[in-house]
């Protein structure tokens, strides 16, 4: 499936960002920090039954003789991995309410540092969003969407906001993952946008069409005809990470 450039109609609007953006990304946070509340409990509480269970187990054999003391290293290593599973359900417990306490102003703030830009300016680009000549994007069917209007561009999944006269370059990157099938090891690509500013920000737009790309850029370079795109040429990981690196030193 190719991209999708949808108008922020007054429609759109309402269902979507009826109260701004950093509403809307407040709420979803909340909803996002609820599942991962809850993952991370399920985890906990199936880590803490096995690290009762296997220290009840012991504690028996030891006092009814079963077991001494060359038994410990053994106990330890049965217990590693429900506790192991114990403390990364806390972490993931601690991480969903971190993200469920990001209300408006938290949003916003996480915005700032991540930008680098006044609170000003990202309060400019929350009024933006709802103007008529915005544009919701997704550069591919499953791909993340961004946000594009008259002044400012953004990925949904990241705080980092970029001014449209601030970007620098846009580059597309093949980025590289292995996943299990099956009890094999396979590796998968996928094509992402990546776009930097001159302050040394990026904003990173997850699944990409090269049609679709083109769209955008073209988009782009109305406000900014400046913008080096290294002729459409695909960066590997490793490549782009040196040539961000370099960016940051011009």
């Amino acid at each position: 499936m190719n991209g999708k450039f949808v108008p922020m109609t007054e429609k759109y609007r309402k269902k979507h960002y009826p109260e701004g953006y950093f509403v809307a990304t407040a709420k979803s946070n909340n909803s996002a920090g609820i599942g991962v509340i809850i993952m991370g409990a399920i985890m906990a509480l199936a880590g803490g039954a096995g690290v009762f269970f296997v220290l009840r187990f012991f504690l028996a054999e030891f006092f009814n003789g079963g077991a001494d003391t060359s038994d410990i290293p053994g106990m330890l290593f049965l217990l590693a991995f429900p506790g192991f599973f114990f403390l990364l359900g806390a972490f993931f417990v601690y991480l969903g309410i971190q993200k469920k306490g990001m209300g408006l102003e938290e949003s916003i703030q996480a915005s700032v540092e991540a930008s680098g830009y006044p609170e000003s300016i990202i309060r400019d680009f929350d009024r933006q969003v709802s103007y008529p000549d915005t544009i919701v994007f997704q550069l591919k069917g499953d791909g993340t969407k961004g946000i594009l209007t008259k002044d400012y561009i953004c990925s949904c999944l990241s705080s980092v906001i970029i001014k449209r006269e601030d970007i620098k370059a846009v580059y597309l990157v093949e980025q590289e993952q292995k996943i299990s099938i099956r009890n094999s090891v396979k590796t998968i690509y996928s094509l992402n946008l990546e776009i930097l500013s001159k302050h040394g920000t990026c904003c990173g737009i997850v699944g990409a069409k090269k049609q679709s790309v083109n769209d955008l850029i073209a988009m782009l370079k109305e406000t900014n005809p400046d913008i080096d795109t290294a002729g459409g040429k695909v960066f590997s990981e490793s490549e782009f990470e040196t040539l961000k690196n370099e960016l940051k030193n011009i």
